[in-house]
């Protein structure tokens, strides 16, 4: 997702509570060395607080060369606070041009359904063309999404998951659009701030798509898919079973 709610602080105690940086670092690390350009720097994009690039640093001190794209400026801003993350991380638009020179990038990543996020044919269509501007021929491309045909089985729409998070709770509900491949996402967050309790709510829109969808679409630009797996763990990925699609595609030249 491309978050932009003015407090940095309310991302920190919501969304980024839903990740397991270490456990998704490694995946990420693994896909890198095995199928990557070995010239080239990875590219987090929609790094948000850095969260996954300050895992990566920890496990390869000064060998990777890293960097992170974001559109909040507060989350930019709050992760040049931490030394590991601090010069790493660019405040940008993916939807329009990157300030990241082309043929530099060895691998590109999105997590948290970034990629699904981008509803609209003009907004995946230049950040598709940025993407591939920016990769290193043979260069990769991993994401993780949705798969809609496992999700939507498991969080009925209409029906409120309840999650719990360290300082409070979350609800998700999803609505799905008809005759569109779009779903609207509601969540409703209820975090400790302090001595507050603060209810956090928020709406986006989804692509509804498989990984059949997603790779069709990405082959229009270059890539095949290298492998999928159907959680951060590592686990294959099965189309009628896995609620999550973490893949990798390799674009040729």
């Amino acid at each position: 997702m491309i978050y932009k709610n003015s407090n940095a602080q309310y991302y920190l105690r919501t969304y980024a509570q839903l990740r397991n940086y270490p456990q998704e670092s490694h995946l990420i690390y693994r896909v890198f060395v095995r199928e990557a350009p070995r010239d080239g720097f990875l590219l987090d994009l929609g790094c948000g607080p850095g969260g996954h690039l300050k895992e990566l640093a920890k496990m390869t001190g000064d060998t990777m060369r890293l960097i992170g794209m974001d559109a909040s400026r507060e989350l930019v801003e709050l992760s040049s606070r931490d030394s590991l993350l601090r010069g790493r991380i660019l405040n940008a638009d993916l939807t329009t041009s990157w300030p990241i020179a082309s043929q530099t990038v060895a691998m590109a990543y999105t997590v948290f359904n970034l990629y699904q996020s981008l509803t609209g044919q003009v907004k995946r269509r230049r950040f598709l063309l940025e993407l591939v501007r920016c990769l290193k021929p043979n260069g990769v491309f991993l994401l993780d999404a949705h798969n809609e045909r496992v999700f939507r089985r498991a969080h009925p729409p209409g029906i409120i998951t309840k999650l719990r998070i360290p300082h409070g709770s979350c609800e998700i509900q999803s609505k799905y659009i008809p005759n569109r491949e779009v779903k609207e996402v509601y969540s409703c967050f209820k975090v400790s701030l302090g001595q507050k309790q603060i209810v956090i709510r928020n709406r986006h829109r989804m692509m509804t798509l498989g990984l059949d969808e997603i790779a069709k679409e990405l082959s229009k630009y270059g890539f095949r898919i290298i492998q999928a797996w159907g959680n951060w763990s590592g686990s294959p990925f099965r189309t009628k079973s896995s609620e999550r699609i973490i893949a990798a595609f390799i674009r040729t030249p």
